[in-house]
């Protein structure tokens, strides 16, 4: 278990390690983000992924007050506000039963959480933290919805009140799910519709709130709607190979690739919420929190951090790594060589088309092979130094290509830049 040590600085948070895929402290450089052709919201809400915890991968409908605190107290005390996660979510079940108060508005389980929602909001602020909410676009919440338990929960025809209410707690994110579609809303037109109603309330709440959209597939209108929007469906506690309903990484990784021009800063294609330290081995753990960042996906955590090893806590806080996914110009990274079960993964860093680039040579194979990068494939002539992000290690030029082993399962994550142009 890790327990970290006190922290009562600033909220540094990602900005402290980002930049051109650095490792280092110091100021954010001056990245282009001239690229992104998608209007902004004007809000500057999220220009890098957002980070931070979500209840549900851990508990699912199981929350309750002091175990949020718990969880709010350990994200500063084992370091991982100041590595930059600074959201924390609640998902389903946070509401009483019945979904709401007699005047309409709803409210929070007060047996399981007897401060209410505001209470615990200003608890989570007083941390340096930004507390995040979850609700739906239909009659009731996904857990009302699946228990046969109708609340009147969801926000459909309600979304101005339940953004108010929102707002007036201090909520600062919002996971708007995709349950319980009212009748006769149960089509592409009209699921826009219903996003759109609650996009605009927020706006018009006068608070600041992202906007996660959770409908399970990336449709077009949603890069001008949400902040991020889900990209796939559920992600499983299975790398690959596993036939179940839950999608496996392997399987998210493929379905996020495809909408790779729909992200950039402020507007991201979310994988979905992360599973490292719930039980995979180790080389998968590294793997998807790899791909995350490359892929400039949001990375919000899905484990029982007050029971974390320090292993996870580990690979949830390598600052190498995370300043790749918060580089300030937000290229998504692609697959740019696809041989079978051995891929290259890259990421521009700083500019679209500059020296330095992110690269993840994936290994989906059954067992170690020999990856092979190209520096032609990633936009770059002649020589260049690489450096493994994972083990912290500088392992010099070369020219025209780079190959290591990699393990079944496993990545090797590198930072190349070029020595000359």
């Amino acid at each position: 278990m890790h327990s970290g040590g006190a922290s009562n600085g600033g909220t540094s948070g990602a900005g402290a390690i980002a930049g051109s895929g650095g490792s280092g402290g110091g100021s954010t450089p001056q990245c282009d983000t001239s690229w992104d052709s998608r209007p902004s919201k004007g809000d500057d809400l999220v220009l890098t992924p957002p980070m931070g915890w979500n209840s549900w991968n851990a508990f699912h409908e199981n929350i309750n007050e002091r175990q949020i605190r718990e969880v709010a107290d350990l994200m500063v005390s084992a370091g991982l506000r100041d590595a930059g996660y600074i959201y924390l979510n609640l998902d389903d079940k946070w509401m009483d039963d019945d979904g709401r108060d007699g005047s309409g508005r709803l409210v929070g389980d007060s047996e399981r959480f007897p401060s209410g929602m505001a209470a615990l909001a200003d608890y989570v602020h007083d941390l340096g933290l930004k507390f995040g909410l979850y609700g739906d676009r239909g009659t009731d919440t996904c857990a009302h919805y699946n228990a046969n338990t109708p609340s009147e929960s969801g926000s459909y025809g309600r979304e101005m009140l339940d953004a108010e209410t929102f707002a007036s707690w201090g909520v600062d994110y919002l996971k708007y799910d995709n349950c319980a579609i009212a009748p006769g809303r149960d089509n592409d037109q009209a699921q826009e519709e219903d996003y759109r109603a609650m996009a605009d309330a927020l706006k018009a709440s006068g608070r600041p709130i992202v906007f996660s959209i959770c409908a399970w597939d990336a449709k077009p209108w949603m890069p001008e709607v949400g902040h991020l929007w889900r990209s796939t469906f559920d992600i499983g506690l299975c790398f690959a190979g596993c036939d179940e309903w839950y999608r496996n990484i392997d399987e998210i990784i493929d379905e996020n690739d495809e909408t790779v021009d729909w992200a950039g800063p402020g507007h991201w294609n979310d994988p979905d919420m992360m599973v490292v330290g719930n039980g995979l081995p180790y080389n998968e753990d590294v793997a998807h929190f790899s791909m995350w960042a490359l892929m400039a996906a949001p990375i919000i955590l899905g484990n029982d951090i007050r029971t974390m090893s320090d292993e996870t806590h580990g690979i949830l806080t390598n600052e190498e790594v995370i300043a790749v996914n918060q580089d300030p110009a937000g290229v998504q990274g692609s697959r740019v060589v696809d041989n079978g079960d051995q891929e290259v993964w890259m990421k521009p860093l700083c500019t679209v088309d500059g020296p330095e680039k992110a690269v993840v040579l994936l290994n989906r194979g059954g067992g170690t092979a020999r990856i092979s990068l190209s520096f032609d494939d990633i936009g770059i002539a002649g020589g260049a130094t690489v450096r493994d992000l994972w083990a912290h290690e500088d392992l010099g030029e070369y020219t025209g290509s780079f190959e290591t082993d990699v393990a079944s399962h496993s990545v090797v994550m590198l930072k190349v830049v070029e020595t000359e142009r």
